[in-house]
């Protein structure tokens, strides 16, 4: 009898410590979307590296990237609006694709001298790019 109580306490910590994980990962998730939406998309730095997964948000002058997983509230990296160019866009061949986005395009982007790969959901591919290309309110339009 002294067994199945252990046993029971065990599983009751655990489930325990599941939803404290769930609630902290779903806290976090609102703290870094700061009411705006996000999409799961990946990056790698070179063709030869790995896709890392990070979630995306807008903001007025960057695309914010953080990690799915962690504790930090502050974005592993910045893509800023005016000094990001994209250099090309393309369906991505069979071993190519990044697990976990559905019907990806992958966008070859330069910012200055440093040159990555993003991969998004193509619905999320066409957002970016018309965000990249606009300007914010209140700032004067780009010459033709």
């Amino acid at each position: 009898m002294a067994g199945m109580e252990v046993a029971e306490f065990a599983v009751a910590g655990a489930l325990l410590l599941l939803g404290v994980l769930t609630t902290l990962v779903f806290v976090r998730r609102r703290l870094i979307s700061d009411g705006a939406p996000m999409f799961l998309c990946a990056v790698r730095p070179t063709r030869e590296d790995p896709w890392r997964l990070r979630l995306a948000r807008y903001d007025t002058d960057a695309l914010l990237f953080f990690t799915p997983s962690g504790v930090s509230l502050a974005p592993s990296h910045v893509m800023p609006r005016a000094g990001v160019e994209v250099l090309g866009v393309h369906t991505p061949s069979r071993g190519e694709s990044p697990s976990l986005i559905d019907d990806p395009l992958v966008m070859r982007c330069a910012q200055g001298e440093v040159a990555f790969d993003l991969a998004l959901p193509r619905d999320d591919c066409t957002a970016v790019r018309s965000w990249q290309e606009a300007r914010p309110p209140g700032r004067p339009p780009r010459a033709a």
